[in-house]
């Protein structure tokens, strides 16, 4: 029997579906990662969950499994802890065991207001026919280079497909058609990427333009905007 890295994955996957099992009320879709940049990541439905979960989770004592459902399945902050805790503690395992700044992280699309993977689902339905295979979380690294008066609401890290939102617009006042107007908008960057011309890298190229501008909601999405934005630096 020849035994091959998917089927190694597949095994460990099963395996450690079989622990979550007990302590989760919904059907698991799991996949175990070797990616060292999003160590946990989840969307939730009312019937299923789907997870992708390093596999340094594979070995984890019978306590960091109970965080780990508990995470999965209703984004406890303090089972979020409990696994950043475990994640520092098995730094060796990223980077091909040097020393140095940690890059895996937990993702958390679920804020208080607004349920970000349930806006990325949605967005993608609509404009890109469900084809996006995307992530997204809550970020608040998310910032702009530039005054101190300016706020980078969105990025997008093309190469990991990852959309960041600036966890201030998880605010009650913020509209749900807003938030999806700068989902939308970082999820184009996904589809164009970036273009050189002339030597200059183009990030917004006449296509990626007129894209945008399909978004169904984008003159309401431009006037709340222009009348709250200012909001968002208090």
């Amino acid at each position: 029997m020849i035994a091959n890295k998917q089927s190694v994955q597949r095994t460990s996957a099963e395996i450690l579906a079989w622990r979550l099992k007990p302590h989760l009320t919904r059907e698991l879709e799991l996949v175990i990662t070797g990616s060292s940049r999003t160590v946990i990541f989840v969307r939730r439905t009312p019937e299923k969950l789907k997870a992708r979960v390093h596999a340094i989770f594979t070995n984890a004592s019978q306590e960091v499994i109970w965080a780990l459902a508990s995470y999965l399945e209703r984004a406890d902050r303090v089972a979020s802890r409990e696994l950043d805790a475990y994640i520092r503690t098995n730094d060796h395992m990223f980077n091909g065991g040097r020393e140095g700044k940690i890059v895996g992280r937990v993702l958390s699309a679920k804020g208080r207001c607004h349920d970000l993977a349930e806006i990325l689902e949605a967005v993608d339905a609509e404009y890109f026919g469900g084809t996006l295979n995307a992530n997204i979380t809550w970020n608040e690294h998310c910032r702009a280079k530039g005054p101190r008066n300016s706020l980078r609401l969105g990025s997008c890290v093309v190469q990991e497909r990852l959309i960041r939102i600036h966890p201030r617009l998880d605010q009650k006042y913020v509209p749900r058609y807003y938030l999806a107007s700068i989902v939308h908008h970082e999820a184009l960057h996904l589809i164009h990427g970036v273009k050189r011309v002339s030597g200059r890298r183009q990030f917004h190229p006449p296509a990626f333009t007129r894209d945008e501008r399909r978004f169904r909601e984008r003159p309401q999405a431009l006037i709340w905007a222009y009348r709250n934005q200012h909001r968002l630096f208090r």
